[in-house]
C-alpha cells in the first residue's frame, strides 16, 4: 500500500511538471510570431489605426487559446496514465498525450469545458451562442480596424509618391519613407494573417459545438430538416462563395460555383434533404448546393413546404440549438472568408502601392 502512495505521488508530481512544460510551450505557441507593438508611435501618421487594429490581440491571441489548453491539459494526463499503467515513461507519455490533445482539443476542448461551466442543454446554448454573437463583433471590428489602417498606409503611399513627383522629396527620401510604410503594414499584415488563423480556429470549435448540440437534441434535427425542405422554387441569394456539386453530396464533383450575393433559381427536389437542387447559367443544367448558403431572394418567397404531421413545437433549447447551428455554420463561415480575402487582396496591393516606381 505505502509502495502504491508512493507511486501515485511520484505521478502526480511528474505530471505536474509535464503539465508546466506543456502550458509554457503551447504558450509560446500561442504568443510567437511576429513581434507587434500595441502602443502609439508619435512618428507613425497611422498610429491611431494601427493601435486599434491591435486591441484585437487580447481577444484571438490570448482568449481562442482556452479550447486547446484543455484539449492538451486533458491529452497529457490520459497520455501520463496509459504510461504508468504500462509502467512506461510518464513524462514522455504526457508530452505524446498532450500533442495529440492540442491537434484535437481545440474544437472538443472549447465544447466540453462549455459543457462543464453550464447546468442544463439551455445554459449550455445560451452560453455558446454568447461566444458565437462575441466573435462575430469581434471579427466586424478587426474587419473594420483592419480595411482603417489599410487605407492610411495606402494614402500615405501616395502622398510620398506625390511628393517625389512634386520635387518635394528625393528618390532616396521618398524611398526610405515608402520603406518605413511597408515595414509597418508587412508587420500589421502578419498580424492579420495571426488574427485570420484564430478564426478558422473559432471557427472549428463552433461548428463541433453546433454538431453536437444537434445531435443530442432529435427537436432541433428536426427543426432544421423543415427549414431545409422550405427551400423550394423560386429566386435565391448565395450567401457566401460556395461550390456546385453535380449531386447532393460533399463528394460529388464540382460543376460550377456561386459568388456571395449571386441569384439563382431554385428546382423543387423534395429528396435532397440539406442539399437544394437549383438551374445553373447554361439554362439547360442543374446542380446542387447546400442549403444552409442560399437565402430566399427579397422579393420572392420560397414555395410552401409539404403538409406534414402537426408536431409539438420544440422547446426553448431546441430553438436555441437551431439558432446555434444556423449562426456556427454560416455567420462564421461568411464573415471569416471575407475577411480573410480583405487580407489577401491588401497584401497584393501592397507591392505596387509601397513601390515608388508604380503608380498607386
Amino acid at each position: 500500500m505505502f509502495t502504491s502512495h508512493r507511486r501515485c505521488a511520484r505521478l502526480a508530481s511528474r505530471l505536474a511538471l509535464s503539465w508546466s512544460l506543456v502550458i509554457a510551450g503551447t504558450a509560446a505557441c500561442q504568443n510567437g510570431g511576429t513581434m507587434f507593438s500595441g502602443s502609439a508611435d508619435a512618428s507613425d501618421a497611422c498610429g491611431r489605426e494601427h493601435v486599434a487594429f491591435a486591441e484585437s490581440k487580447s481577444f484571438y491571441l490570448q482568449q481562442v487559446a482556452q479550447g486547446a489548453l484543455l484539449g492538451t491539459l486533458g491529452g497529457a494526463v490520459l497520455g501520463a496514465l496509459a504510461a504508468s499503467a504500462s509502467h512506461g515513461d510518464v513524462g514522455k507519455g504526457a508530452a505524446i498525450g498532450a500533442g495529440a490533445g492540442l491537434v484535437a482539443g481545440g474544437a472538443a476542448g472549447y465544447f466540453n469545458a462549455r459543457r462543464q461551466q453550464t447546468a442544463d442543454q439551455a445554459a449550455l446554448s445560451n452560453s455558446i451562442y454568447g461566444d458565437i454573437n462575441k466573435a462575430s463583433q469581434e471579427m466586424d471590428r478587426a474587419t473594420a480596424t483592419f480595411t482603417a489602417v489599410r487605407n492610411c498606409r495606402f494614402a500615405q503611399a501616395s502622398r510620398i509618391k506625390g511628393a517625389f513627383r512634386q520635387g518635394m522629396l528625393s528618390r532616396e527620401q521618398a524611398a526610405a519613407q515608402l520603406d518605413d510604410q511597408k515595414r509597418r503594414f508587412d508587420d500589421e499584415l502578419a498580424l492579420a494573417r495571426q488574427y485570420g488563423a484564430k478564426m478558422t480556429e473559432q471557427d472549428q470549435q463552433f461548428r463541433f459545438a453546433a454538431d453536437s448540440l444537434v445531435k443530442e437534441d432529435p427537436a432541433a434535427q428536426r427543426a432544421l430538416a423543415s427549414r431545409a425542405a422550405q427551400m423550394g422554387t423560386g429566386e435565391y441569394v448565395a450567401v457566401v462563395a460556395v461550390v456546385v456539386r453535380g449531386a447532393p453530396s460533399t463528394g460529388a464533383n464540382r460543376v460550377a460555383a456561386l459568388t456571395k450575393g449571386q441569384h439563382v433559381h431554385g428546382l423543387a427536389d423534395p429528396a435532397t434533404g440539406e442539399w437544394h437542387k437549383i438551374a445553373l447559367e447554361d439554362g439547360g443544367s442543374s446542380g446542387y448546393v447546400l442549403s444552409k448558403y442560399l437565402s430566399p431572394a427579397t422579393k420572392t418567397a420560397p414555395a410552401p413546404p409539404a403538409p406534414a404531421p402537426a408536431a409539438a413545437p420544440p422547446s426553448a433549447a431546441s430553438s436555441r440549438n437551431v439558432q446555434v447551428a444556423v449562426a456556427a455554420t454560416e455567420t462564421i463561415p461568411e464573415k471569416r472568408v471575407a475577411y480573410n480575402r480583405s487580407v489577401d487582396d491588401a497584401a497584393k496591393q501592397s507591392n505596387l502601392s509601397f513601390n515608388l516606381d508604380q503608380s498607386s
